[in-house]
């Protein structure tokens, strides 16, 4: 029995409409090589502001498997669901489990 492939997730953003608009790239930027932009992005102030004994008892969450079920779910909760947008379906599954995790 072969071994099922660890499905990636993917996070997408599709209503952006919250989001603040981005800042134009200043001419000061524009005028900067690669290699002047990759230096001022290793030496950024912020970069460091992030103590090292934050990552220690940092755990990497691998994403679990989905299972497919077949579910009926009344009209106006799934209508309610689509209306905010692509990923409906990842929004019902993360009130579930918010709702699994609150009755542990």
């Amino acid at each position: 029995m072969k071994d099922k492939p660890i499905k990636k997730h993917v996070v997408r953003f599709d209503d952006m409409s919250d989001m603040p608009a981005p800042k134009p790239i200043s001419k000061r930027v524009k005028a900067m090589s690669d290699a002047q932009i990759q230096n001022a992005a290793v030496n950024d102030s912020d970069a460091g502001s992030i103590a090292p004994e934050f990552w220690d008892d940092a755990k990497v969450n691998m994403p679990v498997e989905k299972v497919s079920v077949g579910i009926r779910l009344d009209n106006d909760v799934v209508e309610w669901f689509k209306n905010a947008g692509k990923g409906y379906q990842t929004r019902i599954n993360a009130v579930l489990k918010s709702y699994m995790e609150a009755h542990k």
